[in-house]
C-alpha cells in the first residue's frame, strides 16, 4: 500500500510540474508574435489603438466612393458600430474635404443602419485622386473610442 501511495504521489507531482503556468493575458507581451494582417477588401488597414481594432479604408478614385469596414484587432471578424456616421477629413491643398461616412445595412449579415461594420460616402471632390490622406474622426467600436486617427490610403485598382 505504501508503494502505491508513493507511485501515486510521484505521478501527481509529475503532472503538476509539467503544466504550463497560467498567463495573465492583460500583461502578456505580444511583440514577438505580432503579425501583419491582410485587408479583406483590398483596401488599406488603419490600426485603431494598440492592435485593439482595425479599420479598412477602400477608395475608388473613378467614382469617388470611400468605404470603411471595421474589424477586430486581427481582421478576423467584423466589429459592429452603433454610430449614425463617422467623420472623415481628407487633406486637399488649402481646405481639407470634410465628409460623413454613413452606415450601410446588410440583410445577409443582419447588420442594420444603427448596428453595422460598414460605412460609406461618395464625393465628386475625390474623383481621379491617386490616394487619400487625412483623419478619421471619433469611432466607437469594441467598447472603445478612437479619436483623430491618421490614415494614408491608395486608390483601389479596378
Amino acid at each position: 500500500m505504501l508503494r502505491f501511495a508513493l507511485v501515486f504521489l510521484a505521478a501527481v507531482a509529475l503532472v503538476a510540474c509539467s503544466k504550463e503556468p497560467e498567463q495573465d493575458h492583460a500583461t502578456e507581451d505580444h511583440s514577438d508574435h505580432h503579425q501583419a494582417h491582410d485587408p479583406v477588401y483590398g483596401g488599406t488597414l488603419i490600426e485603431l489603438g494598440e492592435h485593439e481594432a482595425q479599420a479598412e479604408l477602400v477608395f475608388d478614385a473613378g467614382t469617388g466612393l470611400v468605404t470603411l469596414y471595421l474589424w477586430d484587432g486581427h481582421v478576423s471578424k467584423p466589429a459592429r458600430c452603433k454610430q449614425l456616421s463617422i467623420a472623415i477629413e481628407v487633406d486637399s491643398g488649402d481646405e481639407p474635404v470634410a465628409l460623413e461616412l454613413e452606415p450601410v445595412a446588410n440583410p445577409l449579415t443582419g447588420e442594420t443602419f444603427g448596428d453595422t461594420s460598414k460605412f460609406e460616402t461618395r464625393s465628386d471632390k475625390l474623383k481621379g485622386r491617386a490616394d487619400l490622406a487625412g483623419w478619421l474622426g471619433g469611432i466607437h467600436v469594441l467598447g472603445r473610442k478612437f479619436e483623430r486617427v491618421r490614415f494614408i490610403a491608395g486608390a483601389q485598382a479596378k
